[in-house]
Formats: structure tokens, sequence, C-alpha cells
């Protein structure tokens, strides 16, 4: 059986002798090689056809045709339905029938007579969505667009018929055929994908059944000489691959990082028309995380950032949130507009380029007077502090016991840690260290005090171990190193209301990063102050009062108003009274 594991992970098992023949320990595997089928439930027009939709892909598989062989077949379906191919077999435009003669696909006859719903509008890439394993997808970064995003990204296009509009990883086609009142000589796009192309010509030649031959390419759009080199856009729109690193940078010396949908937009954005624009969606991450410095750089400096939208959402199979980037291709504007949750404000683009790495902040004014204010105290950070991940045993199941015996000691994991103090631990583990996959060094487990806190958390917390325990990966550890400052009083910090909200804003993560963390800003105290915070911790640890005192007081200390503080609340919990 093949083993569904990273070629780290092999590495780690050879050198403790384990052995995975018999097919254990795959249910991690790396969505690289992931063979599950998911189906684009975001990509429907009509959620009632999604259990009709995956009883169809069942049978489409059961066919015996190769994917390409299946959508071909389905395609060819929808033309005789729309009329494009007669009862008799005849095609009266000439382009479609070459389209369809040109294809070296096989028609299976009994898809091409499978009964489909129709009142999706890309039937075809929804079929093909949920054909592609994840695995596929996740190599090709090809998970489609969810339907509302496209017709958001594209409701506001007005063309005229002298312009073009291209998308240089079409996918079905999906972008450009949502344009308003668009027509087929104003399209143009690329994909490298073939079955994408054909499924985008498809879909071409059922929205217009009378044009030309579509300017629609199957080619790679960052390194091959393409048919549109040389042409200039008005709209440039697209999702492009997320995450991977471009074969060729040197067209591109602007992307330090080699990331791909950084050189898409570099590529897309020298493609424009002078009053041209583009429209992309990215990662989230392109807003903050250090390696997108450069394409960050780009957007304020070479092109006119017009607008930043985050989206709520996430792709069915992806957990990585999104957000649509509009710019110019030239252009003073001074300012960028924000739009979340249907609010939307505008950022000064100098704040941008004061922030460390460029980062793109979401903050409203109130936003930013709270940070602002927490910033001019910051004298330290927690870059001089010593910080170590948890135990990787290797084998959980194995070497976790739940029951106390000889040469035992407790392992707690990321979910006994609560603010300030740890739940009781429900595993033991055998500490020896040659027997484990990956540890630290034994004098950072066996500090005291010290922190330990929840890699994998969406909001900061922090429990101090004054026991020198061991603890699982799923939580990391910090011994923290701030003058003036007790491990106590670095928790009251980590844990307030206010640092929170502050982690938020900076780096909108999902995860506890020790590289944002070392960012966070630390006052400097007098002992006097940090006897009085560290003497509140202990309160909330040994009498088990609640927290609010010390809320209060980090409030107070930063000097934020009550509507500042009522900012903060709103963002952590939602409406508040």
């Amino acid at each position: 059986m093949m083993q569904k594991i990273s070629k780290a992970t092999q590495r780690n098992w050879d050198k403790l002798g384990v052995s995975n023949t018999d097919g254990k320990l795959v249910s991690r595997a790396n969505k690289k090689l992931s063979t599950k089928n998911i189906t684009p439930v975001e990509y429907f027009d009509n959620k009632n056809n999604i259990k009709t939709v995956e009883n169809i892909v069942i049978k489409l598989l059961a066919s015996g045709g190769s994917i390409a062989d299946i959508l071909y077949s389905v395609g060819i379906g929808l033309f005789k339905r729309q009329g494009i191919i007669a009862s008799d077999g005849k095609v009266d435009n000439l382009n479609i029938d070459n389209f369809i003669k040109s294809n070296e696909c096989r028609l299976i006859e009994d898809v091409c007579d499978c009964d489909l719903p129709s009142d999706e509008t890309d039937i075809l890439g929804i079929i093909y969505q949920s054909l592609l394993t994840e695995g596929v997808k996740n190599i090709q970064g090809s998970y489609y667009t969810p339907k509302d995003v496209i017709r958001d990204m594209t409701r506001d296009i007005q063309t005229d018929d002298s312009q073009k509009v291209l998308d240089p990883c079409c996918g079905s086609l999906a972008f450009l055929l949502n344009i308003p009142n668009i027509k087929s000589e104003q399209i143009y796009a690329i994909d490298i994908d073939p079955i994408a192309v054909m499924i985008a010509k498809f879909n071409y030649f059922i929205k217009f059944p009378g044009a030309n031959q579509p300017n629609i390419f199957c080619c790679d759009y960052l390194n091959d000489e393409t048919e549109i080199d040389g042409q200039e856009f008005d709209y440039v729109i697209t999702n492009p691959p997320w995450g991977a690193s471009a074969t060729n940078t040197q067209n591109y010396h602007e992307i330090l990082s080699g990331e791909t949908f950084s050189c898409f937009l570099v590529k897309a954005h020298k493609s424009l028309k002078k009053t041209g624009q583009l429209r992309f969606l990215l990662p989230e991450s392109i807003l903050n995380v250090k390696v997108h410095r450069d394409i960050r750089d780009y957007l304020l400096g070479s092109a006119d950032l017009l607008s930043i939208k985050m989206y709520p959402d996430l792709f069915s199979g992806v957990t990585t949130k999104y957000v649509a980037i509009k710019a110019k291709h030239t252009g003073d504007t001074s300012k960028v507009e924000i739009d979340i949750a249907d609010r939307t404000w505008d950022v000064e683009k100098n704040v941008y380029r004061s922030n460390s790495n460029l980062v793109f902040r979401l903050s409203d004014s109130i936003d930013e007077s709270i940070i602002e204010k927490v910033l001019e105290r910051k004298r330290y950070d927690l870059s001089n502090s010593i910080w170590a991940l948890g135990i990787v045993t290797g084998n959980n199941k194995d070497k976790l016991l739940t029951e106390s015996a000889m040469n035992l000691e407790r392992i707690y994991t990321g979910k006994e840690i609560a603010p300030y103090k740890l739940k009781p631990s429900k595993y033991f583990i055998d500490y020896d260290r040659s027997q484990l996959q990956q540890v630290a060094k034994d004098e950072i487990y066996r500090a005291k005090p010290k922190l330990v806190y929840k890699f994998i958390s969406k909001k900061l917390v922090f429990a101090i171990d004054s026991s020198a325990n061991l603890f699982l990966n799923s939580a990391n550890i910090l011994v923290p190193k701030i003058p003036n400052m007790s491990v106590n009083t670095v928790a009251a910090f980590l844990n307030s209301e206010l640092y929170q909200y502050l982690y938020i804003k900076l780096f909108r993560e999902v995860k506890i990063l020790k590289g944002n963390l070392i960012q966070l800003p630390f006052p400097e105290i007098d002992e006097t102050l940090n006897i009085k915070i560290d003497s509140m911790v202990g309160n909330i640890i040994n009498a088990n009062t609640d927290d609010k005192e010390l809320q209060d007081f980090v409030y107070k200390y930063y000097g934020l108003t009550v509507a500042e503080i009522k900012c903060v609340k709103k963002e952590l919990y939602g409406t508040i009274d």
C-alpha cells in the first residue's frame, strides 16, 4: 500500500524505526496526496442541486472514461440540449463545428445523454471540480471561485464594444462570462489546464452560439510566449494559483519571493492599458505576511491600489480566507477603500507605507487610534525571549498513555491550556528523548516559570507553568525576557482583551505564530507596577477570581476611551450593549 505521508515524516519514522506497512497513520496525510473528492457547494447557483450532482458524479466516475472524455461528453450533451447541435448532428456555426472536430476526446454516449440540472450557469465547472481529487486541486491550485464572489467582483464592470478583458487563469471562464453585457469579441482567456480550456470554450459557445473562434488559449501565462503577448487590456480579472513558486522568475525581478500569484499580478498589471484596471482574488496572507512584502511594495509603488475587500467564507477544501484587490495601471490615489462585512472606509496609503513590512492593516480611524496608543508606549518586544515547540512523539497512539506508571510523567496538550493556568492533564509519557521524534532542549521544558500557549487557536491563550511540565506539540513554550516584567506580568498583557484585539488587527491569523508574537509591543514599567500586575495574576490563579480587574487595568494603562473599549469588545465578541 502506498504511504500517504510527507518525505519529512518518512525521514523521522526511519530515524525511530517506525513502519507503516499496515497502512496506518494516513488520516493526516499531505493534501497533495489526498484522493478525496470534494463537491464545490459554493459554486452552485441552486443549492438544491448539490445532492443530484453528487449522484451524477458517482455515475460518471463509474463510466470508466477519463475526466477529459467525461467532460467532453457532458459538453456535447449540453450543445444538443441547447440546439447548437441539431438532432441530425448538424452544426450551423463552423467555428463550433471545428472546435468539436478538433477535439481528440472520446464521446461516451451514456454520459452525453445524462440528465443534468438546467438551472446551473456552469454545470461543466461544477462537475469538473467534483471529479478532481483534493490532491490534484492542491497541486494545480485548481479551486474555482465561489459564484457570489465572481458576481461581486464583476457586477460593476462597464465596458464598451472596443474594450478587451483578460483572465489569465480562466478556469471555466466564469469571471468573464459574468461581466454584465460582455461581448464575445471582448473576451481573452488563458489557462494552463487543457481540460479547463475545453470547458471554457464549451461555456463560451453556449453563451455565444453565433460567435467567432474564441480568444481562449491553453498555455503557461507566466512562462510561454502567448497569442496575446504585446496586447493591452482594459481589465484583467482572475483568481490565480496560490501557494506555489514560479518556475521562471527572471522576468519578475520585482517578486523576490517567487510566489506565483504575485508574478501573475505583475505581468497582468504590465499588460493593462494606461487607463486599465486589474481585479485579483488573493489569499488573506498578502495583507501582512512578511514574504509578500514585495507585492505590497509593487501595489503601492508601481500600481495604483484602489481597494481591498475581505470575504468572510472559504472555498470547499481550502482553509485560507481571501481578499479582492482592485488596482489601476497608473494613478495617484491617496487612499485605499476597505470593505469588510458591508462596511467601508478609507485608509491613507501613507499609513501602509509607514508600517513595518508595508503591512496592509484593515483598520479604520478608531482602530488606528487604539493601535497607536499601544505602539507609542512600546519599549520592548519578545525577540530576546526563549521559544520552543512542544514534543513531537512520532506516534501519539503508542506513546501517550492514560494511566500513570513507573518512569512516566504527565504531559499536557493544547486542550489543557486556559488563560493563566493549566487544566488537569489526561496523558502520561516515558520521557526518553532518544525515542521521541522531535524535542527541544531539556532546560526549556524544565524552565519554571514559563508560559505555554495554544498554536492552533483563534485567540491568544497563555498559561503559566511553574512545575517544569512537559507539553505536546499542540502547545508552544515561551520563556519571556522583558525587563522589569515577571512571567505573570507578561501573561497579563498577552491574555488581555486589548492584546487579543491587537493581534487580530495587526496579523489577522488563525494561528498563533512566533513571528507575530515577537512583534507585539511591551511597555517599560517599574518594579512597583510589576508587583501590582503580578499580584493581580496571582489572585486569578490562586483565588479563582475573574480577570475583570486586570482587563480594566490594561485598558486604563493605555488610556483607551469608553468608545475605544467598546470597539475592542465588539471586534472580539460581536455586538455588545
